[in-house]
């Protein structure tokens, strides 16, 4: 199911740790939104965490499954990332310069094989770091 982040099996210490999350949440709107109407919201979960965190639970599961979903979409997004800044340019630069790692030029010009011969007699000991 897609939606098998979101449920409701959270433990305690998950619960707080959402909890406190939410405190944190709340503390940055009152402080830097200038919002002084959440305080008394803020002092009703802070005395939930400190009494019964579990209560929490609905919540815990919204948060930590939003956090999963989130990491889930945004490692694609930053491997994307590296990978066309990084391994692209690398690529395209190699291309300009004539690397051809691959021997694709010899690969394309006859039907021999492009495999490199090995003119030596290979032993137990080769195996051991064929790379």
């Amino acid at each position: 199911m897609a939606f098998d982040m979101f449920h409701l099996r959270h433990d305690k210490t998950a619960c707080l740790n959402a909890g406190l999350a939410l405190v944190l949440i709340l503390l940055i709107a009152i402080h830097v939104f200038h919002v002084t109407e959440l305080a008394p919201a803020l002092f009703v979960v802070v005395l939930l965490l400190m009494i019964k965190p579990t209560v929490l639970r609905p919540f815990a599961a919204l948060w930590l499954g939003f956090s999963e979903l989130l990491g889930t979409v945004m490692s694609k997004i930053v491997l994307g990332v590296v990978f066309f800044t990084v391994v692209t340019p690398v690529a395209l630069l190699r291309a300009v310069l004539g690397k051809d790692p691959m021997q694709k030029k010899v690969w394309k010009k006859s039907s021999d094989s492009v495999f490199r011969a090995v003119h030596k007699a290979l032993g137990p000991d080769d195996l051991d770091t064929m790379f």
